[in-house]
């Protein structure tokens, strides 16, 4: 009896290190992507708009990965709305953001965050707010699976920075709570594409 008990907790600990082994494999870091080549191809937009993997290829791209209810993720926004606005009229730039959900998952989580309140006490004029900021760029909606075991984001928000030939020149994980950090990030995705679009 003791025998066949032995022989059983040695087949569970040989299950349970193939199976962490398994896992090991899959949890790639992000930063892991430093001087590797992306996987572009065909996404769908929110809007329902489908990218073509030609229309990422010979630009520069900022990759953002971020997920609702993510506080980083939020103050994030912001300035990717003025990063993508500073390229509007670049056509050798572009900035798009990985949601980690579906798209009605999306619109679920900011339809939670609307408020409406009166301009004014006594008036009957009604404003429109969010308690988050709403991205201006391009969202695509991908499944949590492709999120973390594709792309490896398994924090967010997470920033890729690739160059014109498909190229990650840049990688990194996390935003910072304070303004001048934040700026000063800010400030850094500026120089690294700038950079990057003088380089053919």
């Amino acid at each position: 009896m003791k025998s066949i008990k032995v022989i059983f907790i040695i087949i569970i600990m040989i299950l349970g290190s193939t199976l962490y082994g398994q896992v090991s494999i899959k949890t790639i870091p992000f930063k892991d992507w430093d001087g590797k080549s992306f996987p572009l191809q065909d996404w769908v937009t929110l809007n329902g708009d489908t990218l073509k993997q030609d229309f990422f290829e010979g630009k520069v791209c900022f990759f953002n990965f971020f997920a609702a209810g993510c506080p980083p993720c939020m103050r994030e926004i912001k300035y990717l709305n003025k990063l993508s606005n500073n390229y509007l009229e670049d056509m050798d730039v572009c900035v798009v953001s990985f949601f980690c959900g579906s798209k009605d998952e999306f619109q679920k989580f900011y339809k939670s965050q609307e408020y409406t309140t009166k301009a004014s006490p006594n008036s009957t004029l009604e404003l429109n707010y969010s308690l988050v900021p709403v991205p201006k760029y391009t969202v695509i909606p991908i499944d949590s699976y492709l999120f973390r075991d594709r792309y490896h984001a398994w924090g967010v928000p997470s920033n890729l920075i690739i160059n014109k030939q498909g190229i990650v020149k840049y990688c990194r994980s996390g935003f910072p709570m304070e303004k001048e950090a934040q700026e000063n990030l800010y400030s850094e995705y500026l120089s690294i594409i700038d950079k990057l679009r003088l380089n053919n």
